[in-house]
């Protein structure tokens, strides 16, 4: 889905329309100098293994649930699938600007509920949690031991105003 798209957005940009495609994540730009030779480095010193990515693996055992807001990245499903954990979809609405309902968040809730998966900017609406919506979450959170915060802070530097990034992580260490 992710590639059609991309080439989608390929095509118009030849037939001359401008796009921005966040598709696949690729820049339209070359990669620094710096960073290049870093890599050509890094493979020379023979650092050429796929660092360690098991995740949910590690922590869900079958049966425990992952919660994920819906509209979600197409990957976050199959790594709950892979960890044979249940998934429980929380849905967002356009209304919401796509942001956890914690209302919802807190009736999904239960022994059971092992990971949550919570993207800030998120993959794929751009949506940013608010400093007060994230202080909910993570009060709710704190009320759930057992539950983990996968949180997705990737696009952190990609935020346009007035939204701030503000990581869920330094909410829960305050």
């Amino acid at each position: 889905m992710v590639l059609t798209i991309t080439d989608q957005a390929i095509a118009l940009v030849q037939a001359g329309v401008l796009v921005i495609c966040l598709a696949a994540g690729e820049p339209d730009f070359d990669t620094p100098s710096v960073i290049a030779e870093a890599g050509i480095n890094a493979i020379r010193e023979g650092h050429t293994r796929y660092t360690p990515n098991a995740g949910l693996l590690d922590v869900c055992s079958p049966g425990d649930e992952v919660i994920i807001p819906d509209p979600f990245y197409v990957s976050c499903p199959e790594m709950a699938r892979m960890a044979d954990a249940n998934l429980v979809i929380v849905e967002t609405s356009l209304n919401n600007n796509f942001l956890l309902d914690p209302k919802v968040l807190e009736s999904k809730l239960n022994e059971k509920s092992r990971v949550l998966i919570l993207c800030s900017p998120s993959n794929p609406t751009g949506s940013v949690y608010p400093r007060k919506l994230m202080e909910e979450i993570a009060k709710i959170v704190a009320k759930h031991p057992r539950l983990l915060v996968l949180s997705d802070e990737i696009y952190e530097h990609i935020v346009y105003a007035p939204a701030t990034h503000i990581s869920c992580l330094l909410l829960c260490l305050e």
